[in-house]
């Protein structure tokens, strides 16, 4: 699995239905979230790979969540719903991503 939102975007068909959209971004969600806790028993035994994988699949999930919100019509599954609840953080979230990528920007200006 790419953990690039880009990727997962250019590997769409070229014609998908709002619903047909709305289940891959659910189904990529589930196999991202899937895969972080099969990555769980490296947590003790390599705690730095797990931080760095684990911070990856943390920004491509949030990424698809996002993505799912604005795309995706009624949901069709539980969890689903929880994402549009989810929203306002997501906002808060990305907004602090964007402060935390212009200050390294910034801090490579200056190296």
């Amino acid at each position: 699995m790419n953990f690039d939102i880009s990727d997962f975007i250019n590997n769409l068909p070229d014609q998908i239905t709002r619903q047909d959209l709305g289940t891959s971004i659910y189904n990529e969600i589930r196999a991202a979230e899937n895969m972080k806790v099969g990555y769980l028993d490296q947590a003790t035994e390599n705690p730095e790979f797990y931080v760095n994988i684990s911070r990856q699949l943390d920004t491509y999930i949030h990424h698809l969540k996002v993505f799912h919100n604005k795309v995706a019509p009624a949901p069709i599954a539980i969890d689903q719903e929880l994402y549009k609840n989810e929203q306002p953080d997501l906002d808060q979230i990305t907004k602090l991503m964007e402060r935390i990528e212009e200050s390294e920007r910034n801090r490579h200006i200056k190296d």
